[in-house]
């Protein structure tokens, strides 16, 4: 096997893995998050999208006006 290389499985269990979190579930158990962990879920949750509306912002914000007609 070469280095860096998925190993078999490994795309599914990183799928499987995202929506788990998607769904603020535990990655490995599927268990709802709860406590802290649901209070680390909502924070990363509120930056990304604050971080999501801020770089589209600043997009718009960059994009140089047509002048030329």
């Amino acid at each position: 096997m070469k280095k860096g290389l998925p190993v078999d499985g490994q795309w599914d269990r990183v799928e499987l893995y995202a929506e788990r979190y998607s769904n603020r579930q535990d990655i490995y158990t599927g268990d709802p998050l709860m406590d802290e962990d649901l209070e680390d879920w909502c924070l990363v949750h509120a930056k990304s999208k604050l971080a999501q509306h801020i770089s589209s912002y600043q997009k718009e914000k960059h994009k140089a006006p047509s002048n030329n007609g």
